[in-house]
């Protein structure tokens, strides 16, 4: 899939989950892994738009993930609301999986950096969103 390709998928895939009538209020896009049929490793982009359940401190849950890198403190605060899953190859963008991380990173924050200036109204009730890796604790905060 060539990188344009890609800018049209995140765009349209991120735009459906946050315009999605559960009205989610935090975003997690995530770069995870999967092997094709060559056994070779190729980055997809996950988008995992939920709510935060009633009466909980997602920042108090959100540190304590971060501080024992354990994503299930996040998890178990969470009702997901809509996803994208294994949708989005970004092999265009991590040619070299997974060398030159920090290009292919780039590119995606930019990428989605542009999605949420070019459509600021559909932002309008995601109070948090965050770019990293799956099982890396090191977030990007795009909105916060």
């Amino acid at each position: 899939m060539n990188e344009l390709l890609i800018v049209d998928r995140i765009e349209d895939e991120l735009l459906r989950i946050v315009s999605h009538g559960g009205k989610p209020t935090i975003v997690f896009m995530y770069v995870d892994t999967t092997t094709d049929e060559n056994m070779k490793i190729v980055p997809f982009l996950n988008i995992y738009g939920s709510l935060v359940f009633d009466e909980v401190n997602f920042d108090a849950a959100f540190v304590k993930a971060v501080d024992n890198s354990d994503s299930g403190y996040i998890e178990d605060i969470l009702e997901e609301i809509d996803s994208s899953s294994f949708e989005i190859n970004l092999s265009a963008f991590y040619p070299n999986w997974p060398d030159e991380i920090e290009t292919g990173d780039h590119k995606v924050i930019n990428i989605i950096k542009s999605v949420i200036d070019k459509n600021q109204n559909k932002f309008n009730l995601v109070q948090k969103l965050y770019f990293n890796h799956v099982d890396n604790f090191d977030f990007v905060k795009i909105i916060d």
